[in-house]
């Protein structure tokens, strides 16, 4: 069915089993949610992307078969077995309990990519309510599982994905975890420059929209420390990726958000809006020169801008 539905004849199989006798979403929403079996789990959500790519009108329909709650339980049975990798590696710490019960078995990695990419197209709609609902949940489990990229298998479109799907919600709700989370940051970073660190490649367009994304990300957590409060080791943490957030060539996928986090880190760098963390008083003299440099490096970076407009 999901060749049929991705091949020339795609929308003439869609008519037919969309709008025939046979509810078809319904009945593959309540499968991929009572199914034990994760080929079938998989090829569930394939077909239901598949759909999701080549009717837009069928999101609605999604939704109100109750498509959130098989991704959710999907994100958060992938998020607690890298957990529990992560928690395999020498000197980790033990994963915090969880007041939830422990999920099931992980999706395949094609069974969670394609969770998180029809909840991508999904967050298209971010404010319809059957979305918005699950969206402080989602905004979690995909934060935590950016903090866990080292232990995603051929992670680098899962990694993208994620931070795409980020920039769909609503930033008052995750920006907090990644300012507060160094891996996670370390995570959109990789995505910006467009290197995993590994051999697995991502098409273009996707790399190209990642970056966007990513920009968009930066541009939140931005604003985030200008605005509230300037937190030391995130400063320290992005002043070492100073050339990456300052390359020119970069900038280019989304010069607007690029000027943007230039110009608000100048801000929160100068404290003429930021309340200063208690780390600030206690840097080495070493840090605080590091982020003297940065401020020299953005502010190059906003004048270079400024010549090409």
């Amino acid at each position: 069915m999901t060749v049929a539905v991705q091949g020339p004849a795609g929308s003439a199989w869609l008519d037919t089993l969309l709008h025939g006798p046979f509810d078809l979403l319904s009945h593959l929403i309540w499968i991929a949610e009572n199914t034990l079996n994760a080929n079938l789990f998989e090829r569930c959500l394939e077909l239901l992307l598949s759909i999701a790519y080549k009717r837009e009108e069928t999101l609605q329909q999604m939704l109100e078969a109750g498509i959130m709650l098989v991704i959710i339980n999907a994100l958060k049975a992938c998020t607690h077995a890298l957990q529990q990798d992560a928690a395999l590696q020498p000197g980790a710490q033990e994963p915090p309990d969880s007041n939830d019960d422990t999920p099931g078995p992980a999706p395949s990695h094609a069974a969670a990519l394609a969770a998180l990419t029809i909840c991508e197209v999904l967050a298209q709609d971010p404010d319809d309510p059957l979305f918005s609902s699950h969206c402080s949940t989602l905004c979690s489990l995909s934060t935590q599982m950016l903090a866990l990229h080292d232990f995603l298998q051929r992670k680098a479109n899962m990694q993208c994905v994620l931070v795409v799907l980020l920039a769909c919600l609503d930033s008052s709700q995750w920006v907090p975890s990644i300012v507060t989370n160094a891996a996670a940051l370390e995570a959109v970073l990789e995505v910006l420059k467009d290197d995993y660190g590994f051999e697995e490649e991502v098409e273009a367009d996707r790399a190209l929209q990642g970056q966007e994304a990513a920009w968009a990300v930066l541009a939140a957590v931005s604003n985030h420390l200008a605005s509230r409060n300037a937190v030391f080791q995130v400063f320290s943490r992005l002043a070492d990726s100073a050339e990456v957030l300052t390359d020119s060539s970069l900038a280019e996928v989304a010069p607007g958000s690029a000027s943007y986090v230039w110009r608000t880190l100048l801000q929160a760098l100068d404290g003429s809006s930021a309340v200063r963390d208690p780390d600030w008083q206690q840097a080495e003299a070493r840090q605080q020169s590091k982020l003297s440099a940065f401020k020299v490096q953005l502010t190059e970076a906003l004048r270079r801008a400024k010549q090409l407009m």
